[in-house]
């Protein structure tokens, strides 16, 4: 039954998460640092807390002397939100990526070098700049008769 002027409060699931676990968490004092706290039944059937993005992330409510794990819907990213006993939040982002037990490439790539030595690695040295050598030897043969093949068709 609606009475006139009144409309009835809907609260997102959200919410109704964040004022189950306010309910069911006792407020830690300072004097009782050792008290036990109770952990807050899942009202979702749920076992992640899901928020959008980060701003949904820095609204989520949550009780003094606790810390909880918020999943980004969003982004692959997660949220370790924390209060004092104070109640002064505190956030940590994280992002997460998939491991999978295959050996990663670059490692299989990587042994292609591991076994090159000191001398090798002069030998090539020197054939580079052997090859540099000759290069600029052609250079400068190609700058010299240059001038003298212009003379001539000048001619």
């Amino acid at each position: 039954m609606n009475y006139p002027g009144y409309t009835p409060q809907y609260y997102p699931m959200q919410y109704m998460d964040q004022l189950t676990q306010l309910k069911y968490q006792p407020y830690q004092t300072q004097a009782a640092p050792t008290m036990q706290q109770n952990q807050a039944p899942n009202a979702g059937g749920s076992a992640l807390l899901w928020v959008q993005g980060e701003a949904g992330a820095k609204s989520y409510l949550v009780a003094p002397g606790a810390t909880v794990l918020l999943m980004d819907s969003e982004k692959p990213r997660f949220y370790i939100k924390t209060t004092d006993a104070s109640g002064m939040p505190a956030m940590r982002t994280y992002e997460y990526t998939e491991i999978t037990n295959q050996p990663p490439q670059t490692a299989v790539n990587q042994t292609e070098y591991d076994h090159v030595t000191h001398e090798e690695l002069e030998n090539f040295r020197a054939e580079i700049r052997e090859e540099m050598r000759k290069l600029t030897e052609q250079q400068s043969k190609r700058a010299a008769s240059k001038p003298k093949a212009e003379a001539e068709n000048n001619e």
